[in-house]
């Protein structure tokens, strides 16, 4: 890895680089995202979910500051059975709620919702 002046620099395994407990703060100022810490650092290690948390943060920080977020998940993989069972599963109650008449909106909203709980 290489700093802004082009050094290189080796940061220790993460299981030797706990150096206890960091206090930072991440906050919107002048239109930039600034992260300050309490005391100076080499680096910081985060547990999983706290690096999703801080992320978040980061990003609910950028968006305070004008910027255009756009997340992508990776698209969710489901079998072929999974999959030709939802199908049978949307055509039994698209034929159903066109039976009883029901809105196009009505309709496709009961089918998100429906294949949404199949898959989570």
């Amino acid at each position: 890895m290489a700093n802004g002046n082009g050094e290189q620099f080796i940061l220790p395994p993460p299981e030797q680089a706990d150096e206890g407990k960091t206090e930072m703060a991440i906050k919107p100022e002048g239109g930039k995202v600034v992260v300050r810490f309490r005391e100076p650092r080499h680096w910081v290690v985060f547990e999983p979910s706290d690096a999703v948390e801080v992320g978040k943060h980061l990003i609910d920080c950028a968006v305070a500051c004008g910027a255009n977020v756009t997340i992508q998940v990776p698209r969710r993989e489901i079998s072929r059975e999974q999959r030709d069972r939802l199908i049978t599963r949307a055509i039994l109650v698209l034929r159903s709620m066109t039976e009883k008449g029901r809105s196009a909106s009505h309709i496709a909203r009961n089918l998100v919702d429906t294949i949404l709980s199949a898959i989570d």
